[in-house]
C-alpha cells in the first residue's frame, strides 16, 4: 500500500526554474517584481532597432549597408536615384532663382542666352539649398532601400557625435586660418568690385547656407554612395576601395570639372574625406571640413570684392601648380586625423547596444 500525505499523495519532483534572461525581439515582457533590470550599460537614448536592418558586430562605415536586406542592385539603384534626385532638384531651384532674379533687373535675358552667369544671392541661395537636399534624400533612401532608421548615417554608433566634432573643430578651424591667410598673402587676387548691399547679402547666404550645402555633399558623396558601393564587396579593405573610388568619381563629375589640376583637386578632395570617414566611423569630421574650407574661401572672397562668377569657373585653364598647396593640406590633414582617432581609440566599427528589456 503506498503512502498517503494527509492531503494527497506526495508531489512529484520539481522541475528546476528557469534561469532569468532578457526577453529577444518580440517576446512578452515580463512584469512583477522578477523582471529583469536593463543590462549594465544600456542607453535609453538610443535604443537599437530589432537586427535585421543593421550589420554584424565590427563592421565599418562603409559596409554598414551589407546586412539581410541587402541585394546587390540596391546600391546602383539608390546611386542613381540620388544623383538624379538632386538633378532635378537643382534644375527646379535654379530657374526659381533665375526668375527672381529677370524680375528684380539682377540680370538681364541677353546675358542669359549668352551664358554669361553672374552669382547673385538668390542663385547661390538655390545652389546651396540643392546640395542641402541630399542630407534628408541620404536618408530617405537608406530607409526605403534598406530599413535602417535615418539616424544611422551619421556614424557607426548612430547619431551625431558632437563631443567629437568639438575635438576635431579644435583642430581643424586653426589650420584652415592659417591656410587662408597664407593663400591671401602668397596668391593675392585683385578684387573685381566693391563691397557693396549685394555683397552682405551673398555673405549672409554663405554664412547661413553653405554649412547646409557643404553637409548635404558629405551625406551624399561620403554617406550613401560610399555605403551604397560598400556594399558589393563582403571584404573589408575591398569594400573601402571600391567605395572610396565611386564616391570620388561622382564627387568629382558633380562639380564639373574641365582643367585637369581642378580635376585632380576634387578627386584627391573625395579620397582624402572617405579616408577621415573611414578613420572616425562617421561624417561629422568630413562634414566640418568641407565647411569650414567652403565658407572661409567663399568669405574672404566676397569681403575683398572678388566676382564669385570668375571664382566658380571650372574651365580649362582656370587652375595651376597653386592647387598643390590645398591638394598638400588635404593629405597632410587625413594623416593628422588618421593618427588623431588611432590615440583617441574613437569608435570606427559598429558595436551593437544591449537589449533593452
Amino acid at each position: 500500500m503506498s503512502e498517503q500525505h494527509p492531503s494527497g499523495p506526495l508531489p512529484g519532483p520539481v522541475p528546476p526554474a528557469a534561469p532569468l534572461s532578457h526577453p529577444g525581439p518580440g517576446q512578452p515582457v515580463p512584469v512583477g517584481p522578477l523582471a529583469p533590470m536593463p543590462p549594465p550599460g544600456y542607453d535609453y537614448r538610443y535604443p537599437d532597432p530589432p537586427a535585421d536592418p543593421l550589420p554584424a558586430p565590427g563592421t565599418e562605415y562603409a559596409q554598414f549597408l551589407r546586412t539581410g536586406r541587402n541585394r546587390w542592385w540596391k546600391g546602383l539603384v539608390v546611386i542613381v536615384l540620388l544623383v538624379v534626385g538632386y538633378v532635378l532638384v537643382s534644375f527646379v531651384t535654379g530657374l526659381g532663382a533665375i526668375g527672381i532674379d529677370l524680375a528684380t533687373g539682377r540680370i538681364d535675358q541677353e546675358s542669359l542666352l549668352q551664358g554669361r552667369v553672374t552669382i547673385t544671392p538668390a542663385l547661390l541661395l538655390s545652389i546651396n539649398l540643392s546640395a542641402a537636399t541630399m542630407i534628408p534624400l541620404s536618408m530617405l533612401l537608406q530607409w526605403g532601400f534598406y530599413g535602417q532608421p535615418v539616424r544611422w548615417i551619421h556614424s557607426v554608433l548612430g547619431h551625431l557625435r558632437w563631443d567629437l566634432l568639438g575635438r576635431v573643430a579644435l583642430i581643424i578651424v586653426p589650420v584652415w586660418v592659417a591656410y587662408v591667410a597664407l593663400s591671401i598673402f602668397v596668391f593675392p587676387a585683385p578684387p573685381s568690385g566693391a563691397f557693396t548691399a549685394e555683397s552682405v547679402a551673398l555673405l549672409a547666404v554663405v554664412l547661413l547656407t553653405t554649412p547646409l550645402q557643404a553637409a548635404g555633399e558629405e551625406y551624399g558623396a561620403r554617406g550613401l554612395i560610399t555605403r551604397a558601393a560598400g556594399s558589393w564587396s563582403a571584404n573589408a579593405r575591398l569594400s573601402l576601395v571600391i567605395s572610396t573610388v565611386v564616391s570620388a568619381v561622382i564627387f568629382t563629375l558633380a562639380h564639373g570639372a574641365a582643367d585637369l589640376w581642378l580635376i585632380a583637386y576634387y578627386l584627391l578632395f573625395g579620397v582624402s574625406m572617405s579616408i577621415v570617414v573611414w578613420r572616425t566611423g562617421g561624417l561629422e569630421a568630413a562634414v566640418l571640413i568641407h565647411t569650414v574650407n567652403n565658407v572661409f574661401l567663399f568669405a574672404v572672397a566676397i569681403t575683398s570684392g572678388q566676382d564669385l562668377g570668375a571664382g566658380l569657373d571650372r574651365s580649362a585653364g582656370t587652375g595651376g601648380t597653386f592647387m598643390l598647396i590645398p591638394m598638400l593640406l588635404l593629405v597632410i590633414i587625413a594623416g593628422v586625423l588618421w593618427r588623431w582617432s588611432d590615440r583617441n581609440a574613437v569608435d570606427r566599427r559598429y558595436a551593437p547596444k544591449p537589449a533593452a528589456p
